[in-house]
């Protein structure tokens, strides 16, 4: 009895151990998806596209739909005709349903709202994909938010002395020209100090970065060099009098000559083996690409000017933008995805490391401010706050990586929302490992009891199923002959009665014929004897006698018939 309640007791553990794991790995999933639609959508669901993609997600279309100031429920944006326009064609086509003022672009951009304020000009998701890094004529370092937008100069060690920038292959370093004629970079843009890249005492006064990694130097000889990463280059022997050089996003390369003319080389490699081709864009003296292939150049009034696409210069120039005074050299940063930062009670986050200038901000009144100080310190990567068990608002923020840990009640942990279901990820990850290390390790324990009662299980339910095999088929035979021994029984109860009936008909009959014959024997006896005192005289006696004995004859033949039945069955 004792061995069945262990089977039974471990049974149920092991269920139960079954219906948790299809919990947690139900959650795990969720967590995964939460975490995916984050990583996809953030808080511009349309950064990832630039003004030529197509096929955007439908997140981004309904960002753009409401930015017009439409207010009613966008259509499919896999539609026939949505599909295929470009993100700024889908910004044109929104902008017309909130400003053509029929009832039906009224009521597909408002709905039944009868308050209408029409934008006066569309409204782009990505009004600035990138940073602009410029050198102004001061010879320090500028950065601008976008085309259009103000200059603020960036706090590093320049000291006047850049004269041309380009940005590295991995989107983040700064390569540069100083006034000496020397290579340097720095790690960010915003670095605060730039370091000198070693050429061997080679001297550069433009540079440009290839897809592979190397960079292209515009050499005082105003011929074009190729500089590896060791800080070896070599001449590529153009010929030509380049003055700046920049290098598009397919390889191809742009140069400009001392009369502002652009030339351009399909491919950065091989280029001795190929013919400069002018794409009659007059008149610049330095260039970029940026990241959206915008062609942006600063004119001859150190203005910036740009064309649409580097693959296309026969279009006409864009510019002098507002405030784009005064460069002489510029490059673009892609602008980093606005990641919103989230908060949880009862948790600390601190990261690696310090970030800002101080240990600890105690100015910092609510964890929404101290998201928001967070969000604009650099290299600040998350933060941890507390409001009052110190004695004082604390906001600690935080450089680096590291995992969300435990804090008091009235601790909040701040970090990227990424970061925040990713951590949700790994804990219910953990929960799954550990749950299937306990079910494997029960199944291992038990495996030989399980299987013998599997095994046992598997045998009964056999020798049930024989059984009632068996049982079904004697069932039929049983019915059959139910059935058989009902018609006999039938038959038979008929034949009694059929003989009852017979019987009692004879005795009956039987009766009947005595009486009758004790009758005609009476009669022939009285019929012998005189009647009277006179004589009488007998005639024709005999006669009489045979038919009296004739009758009885008749009868009992008649008695025989009905006895065998001929005439009462």
């Amino acid at each position: 009895m004792d061995n069945n309640n262990t089977k039974t007791s471990t049974a149920i553990i092991l269920a139960n151990l079954k219906a948790q794991f299809q919990v947690d790995l139900t959650a795990y999933k969720q967590a995964v998806a939460d975490y995916m639609e984050v990583l996809q959508n953030g808080d511009n669901p349309c950064e990832s596209y630039t003004s030529s993609s197509v096929g955007l997600s439908q997140a981004c279309y309904n960002k753009i739909w409401k930015a017009q100031g439409c207010t009613a429920q966008p259509q499919d944006v896999n539609s026939p005709y949505p599909k295929t326009l470009t993100i700024d064609g889908l910004v044109n086509d929104s902008y017309l349903w909130a400003t053509i003022n029929d009832d039906v672009h009224r009521q597909g951009c408002y709905g039944t709202s009868t308050t209408f304020t029409p934008p006066t000009s569309p409204t782009y998701p990505n009004s600035n994909p990138y940073i602009l890094i410029g050198v102004g004529t001061d010879g320090n370092l500028w950065s601008s938010r976008g085309l259009g937008e103000l200059w603020q100069q960036v706090n590093d060690n320049s000291q006047g002395l850049v004269r041309s920038v380009c940005t590295g292959i991995d989107g983040n370093t700064i390569y540069g020209t100083n006034s000496n004629n020397n290579m340097i970079y720095k790690t960010s843009w915003d670095a605060p100090s730039w370091a000198f890249f070693n050429t061997g005492g080679g001297l550069f006064k433009g540079v440009a970065a290839c897809p592979d990694g190397t960079l292209l130097g515009v050499g005082l000889d105003n011929v074009l060099y190729q500089i590896r990463s060791d800080g070896s280059y070599s001449s590529v022997q153009t010929g030509e009098n380049e003055i700046g050089v920049a290098v598009g996003l397919d390889g191809s390369v742009f140069v400009c000559n001392g009369n502002g003319d652009v030339y351009k080389k399909n491919s950065y490699q091989n280029l001795q083996n190929q013919g400069w081709q002018g794409v009659g864009s007059c008149c610049v003296s330095a260039m970029t690409i940026a990241p959206d292939g915008t062609f942006i150049g600063i004119g001859t009034d150190s203005q910036l000017y740009t064309k649409d696409s580097y693959t296309d210069l026969t279009t006409g120039w864009k510019g002098p933008y507002p405030a784009s005074c005064c460069v002489r050299g510029i490059t673009t940063v892609s602008t980093p995805p606005t990641t919103k930062l989230v908060s949880t009670r009862s948790q600390t986050y601190w990261g690696s490391g310090q970030a800002g200038s101080q240990s600890v901000y105690t100015n910092v009144t609510t964890v929404d401010d101290c998201a928001a100080l967070c969000s604009s310190t650099t290299g600040c990567s998350g933060a941890t706050f507390n409001p009052t068990d110190h004695g004082q608002p604390m906001c600690w923020l935080r450089s680096g990586d590291a995992d969300i840990g435990p804090g008091l009640y009235n601790d909040y942990s701040i970090v990227p929302e990424p970061k925040k279901y990713l951590e949700i990820m790994k804990s219910i990850n953990a929960k799954l490992n550990d749950g299937n290390q306990q079910i494997m390790d029960i199944t291992n324990g038990a495996q030989g009891e399980f299987e013998g009662i599997s095994n046992q299980s598997s045998h009964n339910q056999h020798e049930l199923t024989k059984n009632y095999r068996v049982l079904e088929n004697e069932r039929k035979k049983i019915d059959e002959m139910l059935k058989k021994y009902e018609a006999l029984e039938e038959s038979q109860v008929d034949t009694e009665l059929s003989t009852n009936q017979n019987y009692y008909s004879f005795i009956l009959l039987s009766i009947i014929t005595v009486a009758i014959g004790f009758i005609l024997y009476y009669f022939f006896s009285a019929s012998s004897k005189p009647t009277s005192i006179f004589p009488i005289i007998q005639q024709g006696g005999t006669k009489r006698s045979g038919f009296l004995v004739f009758a009885v004859i008749l009868i009992f033949l008649f008695i025989l018939f009905i006895k065998s039945g001929k005439l009462l069955q």
